[in-house]
């Protein structure tokens, strides 16, 4: 390798094409040249040609530049990427990725980690770029970002000063179109709202071939990959002008020697979402929320990560492994998740974001991926929700409100929306709702009263409303109350020639107690203790059977 090249993204390139470009100043390529503008609009430096290479595919990552001198115990180039290229008709006008500035590796090898969105057209790429180690541009150990304009097959690169930024910081890589004259755009790229990363480039080709990338080079073993699991590249936003895109991100795993991989989470285009692990891992969850049987047979489990985000697992197999890996589904959960079965045969799944609102996520074909976007049903919620299919194949959500009332909302047709806007059922409660369906197509609902008795609301008639008052369950012996810290319920499966055994999960050093339904009106027995001396104290043993 001769001493002159030096490493860009894109690979290695002669020292002489790398060109830093000062605040203020942007490229303009006139009659095929590239010429360096001032901000005063006249010519700096006049670079030379820069002639296009036209043809069906970029250039990169195909033609990514490794020396064989240079080349490390592990892959190099581009890593892991998802791509998507922009065939409406219409230019692409902003292309915005959020993500959050990992940590340091654990060991240092003299690797150089680049992570971007970038856009490219038949000969560069432009991109936003987070570096950690030493590059063209300057750098070492630490993270730095800079926007740039690379050819991609060697040719000149052009970069701003590097910034450097701290693990954990929000970085925000956006491109955008400032304008066009006929097949001449111009596009502006920058990381928002910090200062020296704006690359302005004037009438090139368009840019249509979107990515998320992990590239590296030097990399010797794995922990010289950034010291945790994933970077997530959140908040992707495509525009078109007025027109929103259909998205479909390709997930390419073209280096895998440490188990890296991406993942497609959500294809939105406001607000997508692509997570690009560095190895294999087990999740490290907060707990398993919720499992699910999908219309083929297959067992799912939904946990909850320890960075908020929603993961699941699934039976390759109808009741048989083996097991797939864990999937993250991305979102940022403050609740448990509740997962049910559309009629249709796709599940979905519900849980409180950090505004509050519910939010869902479903997949788009029966038992299988992929699966959509999140997406907002609004509403104030302090509860984890509550979520069952009415008789008529309805999906309904329960849940406790800021007023802590008893809120609920529904599907207005099966296995479709839109949904109703939020309705009250009134009362004050103090627990998660647990709902049931009746065996004669009544939904009853569950739920603990500041009196910290149980009581019940349910539907006058079969998947419809108006619905009773919320009543109290009667008491246990001259109005003892029923203390219990959680509702657990299962539904469809606790019923018995139209009787209802509902249970309630008691406090530690509270006896487990068990409210039988007598016929379905929602008269309730006296509550009856579930053989506390067998037992023993309550810590979720279930007593119930059918009688």
């Amino acid at each position: 390798m001769s001493d002159d090249q030096v490493l860009t993204p894109g690979g290695y390139r002669p020292k002489s094409a790398v060109h830093a470009i000062e605040a203020g100043h942007s490229l303009r390529m006139a009659q095929g040249r590239m010429q360096v503008i001032q901000p005063n609009g006249g010519v700096l430096r006049d670079l030379g040609p820069l002639p296009p290479r036209v043809g069906p595919h970029p250039l990169m990552p195909t033609n990514v530049s490794v020396p064989e001198r240079v080349a490390p115990a592990l892959g190099s180039g581009w890593i892991s990427y998802a791509y998507w290229t922009n065939n409406t008709g219409h230019p692409l006008s902003s292309f915005s990725t959020t993500w959050i500035v990992p940590p340091a590796p654990a060991t240092q090898s003299g690797q150089t980690i680049f992570l971007f969105n970038g856009i490219q057209n038949s000969t560069m790429i432009y991109q936003p770029v987070l570096q950690w180690g030493t590059s063209a541009a300057g750098g070492g150990n630490y993270w730095s970002i800079a926007s740039r304009y690379v050819d991609g097959q060697g040719g000149p690169a052009f970069h701003t000063p590097l910034v450097k930024v701290n693990p954990d910081q929000t970085l925000v890589g956006v491109m955008t179109l400032t304008a066009q004259s006929g097949s001449q755009f111009s596009y502006n790229c920058d990381f928002q709202g910090v200062a020296n990363t704006s690359l302005p480039i004037q009438n090139v080709e368009q840019l249509t071939w979107c990515a998320q990338t992990l590239e590296a080079y030097g990399v010797q073993k794995c922990s010289d990959y950034p010291d945790c699991d994933l970077t997530a590249m959140r908040e992707v936003a495509i525009r078109c002008g007025s027109v929103v895109p259909t998205i479909s991100w390709t997930a390419q795993n073209s280096v895998t020697d440490c188990g890296q991989h991406c993942v497609v989470v959500s294809n939105s285009a406001t607000h997508g979402e692509v997570d690009i692990f560095y190895e294999k891992f087990a999740v490290a969850l907060t707990r398993v929320a919720s499992v699910a049987r999908n219309s083929d047979g297959r067992l799912e489990v939904f946990g909850v990560g320890t960075n908020g985000a929603l993961f699941n697992i699934w039976q390759q197999a109808p009741h048989a492994g083996p097991w797939s890996g864990w999937n993250s589904l991305g979102g940022l959960l403050t609740s448990d998740p509740s997962v049910f079965i559309n009629s249709d045969g796709r599940l979905e799944a519900f849980a409180r974001g950090t505004d509050n609102s519910l939010w869902h996520i479903w997949q788009q074909v029966p038992h299988a991926g992929p699966w959509s976007a999140w997406a907002s049903l609004g509403g104030g919620i302090t509860s984890d929700p509550a979520v069952i299919d009415n008789s008529d194949g309805r999906l309904e959500v329960f849940a406790r409100g800021t007023d802590n009332a008893l809120w609920h909302i529904w599907q207005q047709a099966p296995h479709a929306g839109p949904w109703s806007g939020w309705a009250s059922l009134g009362g004050g409660i103090t627990s998660d709702p647990a709902v049931a369906l009746n065996s004669d197509g009544r939904l009853e609902v569950f739920v603990r009263g500041t009196d910290n008795a149980l009581w019940n609301i349910w539907q006058q008639a079969p998947h419809a409303g108006p619905w009773s008052k919320l009543e109290l369950a009667r008491r246990v012996h001259h109005q003892r109350s029923l203390g219990f810290h959680k509702l657990r319920w299962a539904a469809r499966g606790l019923r018995a020639r139209h009787r209802q055994r509902t249970l309630a999960q008691v406090a530690t050093g509270a006896p487990l107690w068990a409210v039988v339904q007598l016929g379905l009106a929602g008269r309730h027995n006296h509550q009856r203790p579930c053989g506390r001396r067998q037992f023993g104290r309550a810590t979720g043993s279930v007593c119930a059977r059918h009688r």
